[in-house]
């Protein structure tokens, strides 16, 4: 490998075979001067990177969002198969605004069996909700449109006639509590709480408060379910 000195111009060969890793500069034999080993033999020099452009690091955060995305555990099917296995399951919906963790969720309650709708705005899943048969509700506390917003869906769900909500299962979303807090959630008239930070664990914390609410509701149902066949029995 030849080099040359930038301060006194004078050229040397340096022999590469008797250094295991080339050091980064030599000291110039004839004036003392540092003389690099980048750049030499028409390497290029390394360049300083230039600072990342604020939309240049929205690219970049949305293509790593996608790339995380895509190792998530979703199982697609043809279409005309998923259309027909979605109309037999019981439904649920996911509400909340950031797709990632709308991915979460809805890949939990898939792998628990229900077909998933997604709401990424107060108003759209106080309407959802109004409007469809839900068997579970996931409600995230904040919406950016409305920073109340998960309590709103929560008045709305809870103002649904009784038969229809003690059928829905309500699992709300929020930074601010813990876990299956049994006391919060029936302050808030949730049936389960779940802190933002667990949703990593979302499907197993899900299926347990489902386990736990159909056992304590079990006997209900059934209860339910005879008064009314009687009563279709008498007109």
């Amino acid at each position: 490998m030849q080099i040359k000195c930038l301060s006194c111009q004078k050229s040397f060969l340096i022999d590469e075979s008797k250094y295991p890793v080339m050091p980064k500069a030599f000291k110039c034999p004839g004036c003392g001067s540092q003389i690099p080993t980048a750049g030499q033999d028409g390497e290029p020099k390394e360049k300083p990177q230039p600072p990342v452009k604020t939309e240049d690091a929205a690219s970049i955060k949305d293509q790593i969002l996608r790339e995380l995305l895509s190792y998530l555990p979703i199982n697609r099917k043809d279409q005309g198969e998923e259309d027909e296995d979605e109309e037999l399951k019981p439904k649920a919906l996911v509400c909340d605004d950031e797709q990632i963790f709308q991915e979460l969720l809805r890949s939990a309650l898939v792998k628990l069996g229900y077909s998933v709708d997604v709401a990424d705005s107060t108003a759209k899943s106080i309407d959802l909700i109004r409007k469809n048969d839900y068997a579970v509700v996931t409600v995230d506390n904040r919406f950016p449109d409305d920073p109340e917003g998960g309590f709103k869906i929560l008045g709305a769900a809870n103002g649904l006639p009784p038969e229809k909500r003690r059928k829905l299962f309500i699992a709300f979303i929020s930074a601010d509590l813990a876990t299956m807090d049994t006391n919060s959630a029936f302050v808030y008239g949730a049936n389960l709480t779940v802190a933002k930070k667990d949703t990593k664990k979302i499907e197993q914390i899900l299926r347990q408060g489902l386990q736990d609410h159909d056992r304590q509701y079990r006997t209900f149902f059934e209860v339910w379910e005879e008064v009314k066949r009687a009563e279709i029995t008498k007109m």
